[in-house]
């Protein structure tokens, strides 16, 4: 994300032996917090609706620098590797 630091990394976890990549398309608003996830963009290695879930519910748990000076929304992506 362009000018924003990771400040809470995603909380992965797999319950299965399944493998592959998901990258997820994320909007994050002026405070850092994810406020949308749409797993499974370009560039996704697996069709894995589990391993798609987990990848987006690591992405929602992220956490980014904020404040009032930072644009209202931005869009980016968060590559989950399993």
């Amino acid at each position: 994300m362009p000018g924003r630091k990771l400040t809470k990394q995603p909380k992965v976890d797999n319950l299965t032996m399944e493998r592959g990549i998901v990258v997820v398309g994320i909007t994050i608003n002026k405070y850092g917090d994810v406020v949308k996830a749409d797993p499974g963009v370009e560039g996704t290695t697996t069709t894995s609706q589990y391993l798609l879930t987990k990848a987006k519910q690591a992405a929602e748990s992220a956490k980014f620098d904020g404040g009032t000076t930072m644009p209202l929304e931005q869009k980016g992506t968060i590559t989950v590797t399993f």
